[in-house]
């Protein structure tokens, strides 16, 4: 039980921690610092893996940048995963 109750919370700072790294790679993209935002959302993509919305928003900044082959690898996995392309409620 105890092993059971130490995976439960490295898995929860994982999360939060990828939540965060998340949260930074937003603000640095909102601010036009990509390269910056790609290093924190590549960072949140590997510790959230099941959210997609870090791999959606590293394909979108790779697509801004006019990086073709960078957008379509972040955003096949992100599709896939149920990311929204659009912006209206998916």
């Amino acid at each position: 039980m105890r092993l059971l109750r130490s995976e439960t919370y490295f898995s929860n700072e994982r999360t939060g921690i990828g939540r965060a790294h998340l949260d930074l790679g937003i603000l640095y993209a909102d601010s036009g610092h990509n390269n910056d935002a790609i290093l924190e959302l590549k960072g949140a993509a590997q510790l959230i893996r099941e959210d997609a919305n870090p791999r959606g928003r590293l394909a979108r900044i790779y697509q801004s940048m006019g990086d073709k082959t960078g957008a379509n690898l972040e955003f096949r996995p992100a599709l896939q995963s149920g990311f929204c392309v659009t912006y209206s409620a998916c």
